[in-house]
């Protein structure tokens, strides 16, 4: 197998696009891999002591990096149109340097799985967006409770263990806890029971690649997991579930647009809770057997969103949707209770006319007339959400900074191109 070295990420694009507003969008795309389910579900690899194979792994920055951090553990891959072929039989315990990890967040998954097959590990603090407060204390809290000692010095997490065995009740769920934790439990000697664990379908696609290559894990309750102990995993192949968090981006881009997208490959059931919103402001939507279309049939109306942990309103669907509701004829209120700092796009939506407000975690959005200007992309859901805002308003756009929509969307570019935006790269 190759090494993977010429697969490092070398695509280099643009970090400014030019926008020419007041595109209407229409037409029909297919949804890219999730990059929530695939970053975790290449993290677990390290605990198959084997070759394994990914299919519609999404072809992101965030992805390559990880790969790069399994590569630098001894492992050796290939991935390409988008299928990744894995082999980590020859991993070692290295410390994972804080150059690669500080890339991405998700690096701080690689903590479960590392204590797991090696009963140590040393990883450098991850990195990400800057969307507020993510801190590791119930990753560090759940692994200490299930028998690890964690320590944190100088910007390093040290971690080891002799077994990890027993019963661990989330404070809160979290996602990436949830995920570390049920990796750290794959191998114990006994089993664990994980409770109030977060329920997302990214942390079920994990679970299934996990049980495929040889894991005992089950739910045995609305927010509870059993893990019963195996020795070793071995070979699987396993497919990506396609991504909801784009979905979203393409279909509430259609119908703020004025127009109608529909979007194939989508998991309707991951879609309910948006779909029911944008319903709820007078879009039309339309489910198919293998499709989903959302389309503009008449004057929008405004409405609430909270943020919540699943099957809540996805904290990554929010600013997107306070694009859209610059275009709804009545008031709109968005209460983010997920991250402390994830209202970046609406300073940025500010310049552009938006008649919008901020106060404390709750933002008021009322219906605007964007116009084109200079702006910026801070954090991957709300770069999209620029880019969104400038197909929408009157004038010429530029949003810059544009590194961190490449780290969750494939060619979100190219296919509002395909779908009738006048936009290109700069």
């Amino acid at each position: 197998m190759k090494t993977g070295e010429e697969n490092i990420y070398m695509i280099k694009k643009s970090d400014s696009v030019i926008i020419n507003g007041k595109s209407v969008l229409r037409g029909r795309v297919s949804v890219q891999g999730s990059k929530n389910a695939a970053l975790p579900i290449i993290a677990s690899a390290i605990l198959v002591d084997d070759e394994m194979v990914l299919h519609n792994v999404p072809d992101l920055s965030d992805i390559h990096v990880m790969l790069e951090i399994l590569q630098h553990l001894g492992a050796s891959y290939t991935f390409e149109n988008g299928v990744v072929q894995l082999d980590c039989r020859g991993l070692e315990n290295k410390k994972i340097p804080d150059e690669l990890s500080t890339k991405l967040r998700a690096s701080s998954l690689l903590l479960g799985p590392m204590l797991a097959r090696f009963g140590e590990c040393e990883v450098g603090m991850p990195g990400g967006c800057t969307i507020g407060s993510r801190p590791l204390d119930i990753h560090f809290k759940g692994f200490e409770k299930l028998g690890a000692e964690v320590y944190l010095e100088n910007g390093v997490i040290r971690a080891q263990t002799q077994q990890l065995e027993g019963d661990f009740t989330l404070d809160f769920r979290s996602v990436g806890a949830t995920e570390n934790l049920i990796m750290a439990a794959v191998f114990s000697p006994s089993h664990v029971i994980l409770r109030n664990i977060a329920t997302e379908p990214e942390i079920m696609n994990m679970i299934d690649f996990l049980n495929k290559a040889g894991a005992r894990i089950r739910l045995t309750g609305q927010a509870t997991v059993e893990i019963e102990g195996v020795s070793q995993l071995s070979y699987c192949e396993h497919q990506i579930d396609p991504d909801r968090i784009e979905a979203a981006t393409l279909l509430i881009a259609g119908v703020a647009s004025g127009g109608e997208v529909t979007i194939t490959g989508a998991k309707v059931e991951d879609l309910k809770v948006l779909l029911e919103k944008l319903q709820e402001m007078n879009a039309k939507v339309e489910i198919g057997h293998d499709y989903i279309t959302v389309g503009y049939q008449g004057e929008l109306v405004g409405t609430t969103i909270k943020t919540e942990v699943h099957p809540g309103f996805p904290t990554d669907m929010q600013s997107q949707m306070c694009v859209l509701m610059t275009q709804a004829s009545t008031p709109s209120l968005v209460i983010e209770n997920i991250f402390t700092n994830r209202f970046q796009h609406i300073g940025e939506l500010q310049k552009m006319g938006a008649k919008a407000r901020i106060e404390g975690n709750v933002a008021y959005i009322e219906k605007s007339s964007l116009t084109g200007c200079r702006v910026a992309g801070y954090e991957l859901r709300g770069a999209a959400s620029m880019v969104m805002a400038g197909i929408l308003a009157d004038g010429v756009t530029r949003v810059n900074n544009l590194k961190y929509l490449y780290r969750g969307y494939e060619a979100i570019i190219e296919k509002f191109q395909h779908l009738g935006a006048d936009i290109a790269y700069v």
